[in-house]
């Protein structure tokens, strides 16, 4: 429940509540505290700052309302009074270098006829001063480059201390001060007229979270509008859905969030060349027999079988360890044979044939131990005396001696291990040689592996080249019996062609599969993701507009959370049930007698809360039900809203100024004169300044206030608004109709003196009219002593003794003064004889100094006949 403390008040109070409200409201409470009324374009900016709290770019620092900006009425403890209104630029049409000046104390009237520039100052007032409704100031908009923006000096005084001159612009915050002075007109009455019901009253202070609601429901149409222009820029793809409602794709895409990650999105719709082949081939197969497309895959299969064999053969056969063994039996055997035919060279160096010792001869010794064995039986070599199978006779002993060398040579380890050690280079060279290093048996296997993954192709064959291109280099090697210098082996094909086999088996069990419907509906269901994928693939920019217009939504929702209004309404409601007390509901009763007496007979009832302020209609105590609007005239609503207007200030604890605008507009002289008497009456509490253009509401503020503080504006070469003291001929008194006369006489006196005959005659003629007009207002105003007036609707008999002081000399002299101007004026067409001179400057002046005398001496007689009790 808010508190509202005696001491701070309600705008303190506000302040107070709008520590918790976002930003956005902060900033806007601020302008409706300083303003009044939001522009379109104060709401542009609230929407701005509303987007700003749910986390938009800041382009606007936010201004929150604060101490400075509420104003201090209830707080100050001297009044507050105007005192002129100088220096005035860019405001409408009004003319520069005037000064515009009030009467510190009672009443000031500042009249003016209709465009004289009235409406001009009570603008500036309603901007610098407190107004319900402070309006805006245009510059003069007859003059190309007018100054902008308005600007006025305002001097005024805080009890009867005159303080420094407000330098006042237009939008800029102002003097506080000036707050505590007040302006009525009907823009700014706090009685309102609703379209639907009837007037609405609402004390200083408590339109504010009206307003403030009010600005809620305008942020949030300007958030609405922006929605849905949203919803209508949804892509129909998302309204009318290509995609299947049953594949993955298919719930992801009609589950798009404002969270949905699109890099994730992006990356799903990226299909391998397996991924096309597949939805291909499972598109073909579905309109193919389930089990001759199964055999298909299986002979597929078995290619790739192929293919695996054949590498891994080549695998093995080119591996480091195999070919370097080979090179290494080469290298073994060279050495060794190094070894042999060192050991030979010892053998058979005595020897005189060549050759002996060497290869072909031990291949001629081992053929003659073989002829020796079969053919004779005996061992070989032959001992003595026996025949030799070589040279076929009997071996002497060199003989002997010789053939068991070379026997020795044989038999020794050396030769041995070297045949041994060669035979076996021989052999593993022969097997590395036959290995079968041929592709052609696999060339439907890698044709198969080309159309599914051509890039895996491409490594079968280079790998297929570097095993060949290894087998020669250890071949070549083995051959010189030396270290074989490989090239490396690439990427090993055989995991993946083997992963193909298998998967193109699993395919074929699973084509098998579909001559069942469930196992059908499955490869139907791959297909459908897979179709689907292709088709996200192609509306990616799409998902991506979408998913961003979806971020754009939930921002926007998360905006118009923060313009509910119920917290506004609640503590609006408190408020005003603390504020709008009984007494203020008995002031406002009392205010209605005063200025309506019996003939509008209202109260305020509260009404229900509506986003912001509580409402208190007027509504009528013989007729609740019926709707005030259309029951009250225009005057009778006029009168209603002074009556609020004073009652709200009846809460102050000072006595400040009053401003009123054209306060009894489309009133008739009764609701005109209670209206003149309630002002009247608040003018001896504090400085009333009243504009208006209407001359018998003047004249019964006149005759109530006795005032003579009185300012015309009308219209000069350089604009409107130009100040003259005092009132206009027509609503001057005899007094200040016989000053000016007098001045009038002199100045046509200079005419007469400078010979202008012309311009002195119609001077003349003027001056008479108006002195024979200042007698006919002198027994109005002097003779019956108000008695009795034109345009009033009573007699003031309490005066009635005063008009007794007339005498016969009195009336035979007006009506000679009466006669002279009579004669003068052209009221007539005079006769084309006569041709009469007007009367001279000195003339002129006596006839006016007559009519002072004449004045003067009714009132000094008046005077000694006391006042009736």
């Amino acid at each position: 429940m808010t508190s509202i403390s005696p001491a701070k008040g309600v705008f303190e109070t506000i302040l107070d509540w709008s520590q918790a409200r976002p930003a956005w409201q902060r900033d806007a409470l601020r302008r409706i505290v300083q303003q009044g009324k939001l522009s379109e374009s104060d709401i542009a900016e609230l929407v701005t700052l509303c987007k700003q709290g749910s986390g938009a770019a800041k382009t606007i620092e936010p201004d929150f309302l604060a101490h400075h900006h509420i104003p201090t009425q209830s707080g100050a403890s001297e009044p507050v009074s105007l005192v002129s209104i100088t220096d005035v630029v860019g405001v409408n049409y009004l003319a520069p270098d005037q000064t515009l000046s009030f009467h510190p104390t009672g009443l000031t009237i500042i009249y003016g006829d209709n465009g004289a520039g009235k409406s001009g100052y009570s603008r500036i007032l309603k901007q610098s001063c407190r107004a319900r409704q402070r309006g805006t100031i245009e510059a003069n908009i007859y003059q190309e480059g007018a100054a902008k923006p308005a600007s006025a000096t305002l001097r005024f005084r805080v009890g009867t201390t005159e303080q420094s001159p407000e330098k006042w612009k237009h939008g800029a915050s102002g003097n506080s001060a000036l707050d505590l002075v007040s302006v009525f007109d009907r823009d700014c009455a706090t009685v309102h007229l609703a379209n639907q019901n009837a007037i609405a009253f609402r004390p200083l202070g408590l339109d504010v979270p009206d307003e403030l609601g009010e600005a809620c429901k305008q942020v949030k149409r300007t958030l609405q509008a922006e929605f849905d222009a949203l919803a209508r820029s949804r892509h129909p793809l998302f309204t009318k859905p290509t995609w299947k409602e049953t594949t993955q794709t298919g719930r992801a895409l009609a589950g798009l969030k404002p969270t949905t990650n699109f890099a994730g999105v992006e990356a799903f719709s990226v299909l391998t060349p397996e991924n096309h082949a597949r939805l291909a081939q499972l598109k073909q197969d579905l309109t193919l027999d389930p089990a001759k497309a199964a055999a298909e895959q299986v002979a597929k299969a078995d290619n790739l079988k192929q293919v695996v064999t054949s590498l891994t053969s080549m695998r093995g056969t080119s591996a480091d360890a195999a070919l370097n063994a080979i090179t290494a039996a080469a290298i073994d055997a060279r050495i060794k044979r190094e070894a042999a035919t060192l050991a030979a060279a010892r053998a058979f160096s005595s020897e005189s044939l060549p050759g002996v010792g060497g290869a072909i001869w031990k291949e001629l010794w081992e053929s003659a131990r073989r002829f020796s064995a079969d053919a004779t039986g005996k061992i070989f070599p032959p001992a003595l005396s026996d025949p030799c199978p070589l040279c076929l006779q009997p071996l002497g002993d060199d003989a002997v001696e010789r053939v068991n060398r070379f026997e020795n040579f044989i038999q020794l380890d050396t030769e041995r291990v070297a045949v041994a050690s060669e035979k076996l280079a021989a052999s593993s060279l022969r097997s590395l040689k036959a290995a079968s290093f041929n592709i052609e048996v696999c060339q439907a296997g890698l044709r198969e592996i080309a159309l599914r993954n051509p890039e895996l192709a491409k490594q079968s064959r280079r790998y297929v080249a570097a095993t060949r291109l290894r087998r020669y280099l250890a071949v070549k090697a083995a051959k010189g019996g030396e270290t074989a210098i490989l090239v490396a082996l690439p990427a090993d094909p055989i995991d993946a062609i083997f992963g193909l086999e298998t998967s193109t088996r699993n395919y074929a069990a699973e084509i098998r599969k579909t001559a069942d419907a469930e196992a059908r509906k499955k490869v139907e269901q791959e297909v459908a993701e897979l179709d689907d994928r292709v088709i996200l693939a192609g509306i990616l920019p799409e998902i991506k507009t979408e998913i961003e217009r979806l971020k754009s939504v939930k921002f926007l929702e998360a905006c118009s959370e923060d313009t509910t209004t119920n917290l506004i309404t609640r503590f609006a409601s408190e408020i005003a049930d603390q504020v709008l007390t009984p007494k203020l509901r008995d002031r406002f009763l009392q205010e209605i007698v005063k200025l309506a007496a019996d003939k509008v007979r209202v109260e305020i009832i509260r009404s229900k809360s509506d986003s912001g302020t509580p409402h208190y209609q007027i509504k009528l105590l013989a007729s609740p039900r019926s709707k005030v609007a259309q029951i009250l005239s225009e005057g009778e609503q006029t009168c209603v809203a002074l009556a609020a207007f004073l009652t709200e200030l009846a809460t102050a604890t000072n006595s400040s100024a009053l401003v009123f605008d054209d306060p009894v507009t489309s009133l008739d002289h009764r609701w005109r004169k209670r209206v003149a008497m309630r002002l009247a009456e608040e003018s001896k509490n504090r400085q009333i300044i009243v504009f208006t253009h209407d001359l018998i509401f003047v004249n019964d503020l006149l005759d109530l206030t006795k005032t003579d503080n009185c300012v015309t504006l009308g219209r000069s070469p350089k604009g409107v608004g130009a100040v003259t003291p005092g009132l206009p001929w027509k609503g001057k008194g005899v007094k200040h109709r016989i000053d000016g006369l007098e001045k009038d006489a002199r100045a046509a006196k200079l005419l007469y003196e400078a010979d202008d005959e012309d311009g002195y005659n119609n001077s003349v003629v003027t001056l008479y009219d108006k002195l024979r007009a200042t007698w006919e207002r002198a027994v109005e105003e002097v003779v019956f002593f108000g008695v009795v007036q034109r345009h009033r609707d009573y007699i003031d008999t309490s005066n009635i003794r005063k008009a007794t002081v007339l005498n016969d000399a009195d009336c035979d002299q007006l009506r000679a003064a009466y006669k002279t101007c009579s004669e003068i004026v052209k009221g007539h067409d005079p006769s084309r004889g006569r041709n009469a001179a007007p009367p001279v400057p000195d003339q002129l002046l006596r006839n006016i100094a007559e009519l002072r005398a004449w004045v003067d001496s009714l009132r000094a007689r008046q005077k000694v006949i006391p006042d009736s009790q």
